[in-house]
C-alpha cells in the first residue's frame, strides 16, 4: 500500500548512513510517523524487514564488487594473501558467486556499449 511505501521511505530516510552514528531522536520519531499514518505494527514490521533486505543487498553488493576487483588486482596470488574465507567467513562458493554475478554485469555493460 502507499502508506506502508510512505512509512518504509520515511524510516529510511531518518536512519543515518552506515558510517553516521545514530543521533538518539530516531525511534521517536518513527513511533510519531507510524501512528500519524495510522500503521498497525505487523505492517511497520514488514516494512522494517523489507529496508533490513534492502540494507543488508546493499552492502553484500559493495562486498561483492571489492572481492572481484580484488581477486582480479592479484590474480592468482588472491589465494594466499587476500584471506577472505578467514576474515569473513565466507565460502568459496559465495567467492564465486561474487566474481560470477560482478563479470556477468561488466559483460553485459560491454556488450551494450558496443551495440549488441
Amino acid at each position: 500500500s502507499e502508506l506502508c511505501d510512505l512509512y518504509a521511505s520515511f524510516v529510511y530516510s531518518v536512519l543515518p548512513p552506515g558510517h553516521e552514528a545514530l543521533k538518539g531522536t530516531e525511534v521517536e520519531a518513527i513511533k510519531k510517523f507510524k501512528k500519524a499514518l495510522g500503521l498497525d505494527d505487523v505492517d511497520a514490521a514488514n516494512m522494517h524487514m523489507a529496508i533490513g533486505r534492502r540494507l543488508y543487498r546493499e552492502r553484500l553488493d559493495a562486498f561483492q564488487k571489492l572481492i572481484f576487483v580484488s581477486n582480479l588486482v592479484f590474480g592468482d596470488a588472491s589465494d594466499f594473501i587476500l584471506p577472505w574465507k578467514h576474515l569473513f567467513g565466507i565460502t568459496d562458493y559465495q567467492i564465486d558467486i561474487a566474481m560470477r554475478e560482478n563479470a556477468k554485469i561488466l559483460y553485459a555493460l560491454e556488450l551494450k556499449s558496443i551495440g549488441r
